[in-house]
Parts: C-alpha cells; structure tokens; sequence
C-alpha cells in the first residue's frame, strides 16, 4: 500500500513539473504572438511546407480541415462518447466528451490574443476561414481528441501491448497530420498551431489525472 501511494505521489509530481513546464512554453509562445516577434520564422515554415502549385490540393489535408470543423467535431465527440457509454464505459465517454471543452478554451484565448489569420500577400489561402488565429483550434481538438483516445487505449487492459503501441502511433499521426493542414492549407501560422498543440497537451494532463485518479487512491 505504501508503495502504491509513493508511486501515486511521484506521477501526482511529474503531472505537476510538466504542466508547469507546458504552461511557460504557452505563456512565452503567446507572447511572442502578441508582439509579433515570431513572423519571419512562420513565413519561413509556411513556405516550406506549402504545395507548390495551389491548383492541386492534397484532399487528405482538406478532409483533416473538414472533420476539425465545428458541426463535425461535435458529432464525431459525441458519437464516441455515446458508444462508450452504452458499452458501460461510463469515465471513459465523460472523458471524451471533455474533448468539447477546447471549443470553449479557443474562443476565449482567440479573442484575448486577436491574431489575424494568415493573408494572401504572405502565404497561399487554400481555405477560406474566419475569426482569430491563435490558438489553432482544429489542432487543440484533434490533440484532445485522439490524446483522449490514446489514454484509453494505453490503460486497456484488453489491449495486447503491440497493438497498443500502433494505436497510440496511429494517433499521434494524426495529430501532427491534422496540424500540418492548418498550415498547408494557409488557414494558421506555425506558432498557431504550435499554441494548440501545446495547449491540447496541458488538457490531456488534467483529463489523464482526473481518469485515474479512482485508480491510484484505491
């Protein structure tokens, strides 16, 4: 029992070290936003990682757009979260049902921040967009989302390990997929989605903590 709880105690401290750490690379990212300090490197990264010819979308990148859009990315969370409950998963479809709360945290830190999108006289508008543009919210869904589904796949105990590790593969891959549209498609600046990602990551910590913590005071 001891054991148990010292073990707790020191994933309780490394959660702790690594929000804080998270939390002081998003302060230091948002604030180079704000002054406007961190322009030159994302025309350099948008530059590179645009198609060359905009007549020829890759509809992979459009269709990671399309799911990252409000209307689906509610139906798709709560069609998983459904699934999970009527399966008696009860914690596991609260957890991904959480996943809804980055549209509410984006919409704030976009009207706090007030970043204009990327403009066609400096990158490529492959898809037309509106509102803000840090934090990119399509990637902080997708990180929440597939992070959610990541932490139920390592925690399954009906999951082979190999197979776990090609899921959790498969979802890491489509994060950083789903990020590298936003810029392909010259809808978000790199730092755009380097603040999602950061931000989907500090999420994944809590929603990590609160879904096993029953486990670790038992």
């Amino acid at each position: 029992m001891k054991y148990m709880s010292n073990a707790s105690s020191n994933k309780n401290t490394y959660r702790k070290i690594l929000l804080v750490i998270l939390a002081m690379l998003f302060l230091v990212l948002t604030g180079l936003v704000v002054t406007n300090e961190n322009i030159h490197l994302d025309q350099v990264v948008s530059k590179r990682l645009q198609p060359t010819d905009p007549d020829h979308v890759n509809a992979v990148m459009v269709a990671f757009s399309i799911f990252g859009n409000v209307p689906s990315a509610i139906i798709v969370t709560l069609s998983i979260s459904v699934i999970l409950y009527f399966l008696k998963n009860k914690r596991e479809s609260i957890l991904v049902l959480s996943t809804l709360i980055t549209g509410i945290v984006s919409w704030i830190i976009k009207i706090l921040v007030d970043r204009p999108r990327p403009t066609a006289d400096l990158v490529n508008i492959l898809e037309k967009t509106s509102f803000q543009s840090f934090p990119s919210g399509h990637t902080l869904f997708y990180t929440v989302l597939f992070g959610n589904i990541g932490i139920l796949i390592f925690y399954a105990d009906k999951i082979k390990p190999w197979l776990k590790s090609v899921l959790i593969f498969a979802c890491v891959l489509i994060v950083l997929i789903a990020g590298y549209s936003r810029i392909y498609l010259g809808s978000h600046w790199f730092t755009d989605v380097l603040g999602g990602l950061i931000l989907g990551l500090m999420l994944l910590i809590g929603g990590e903590y609160w879904y096993r913590k029953p486990l670790e005071q038992s």
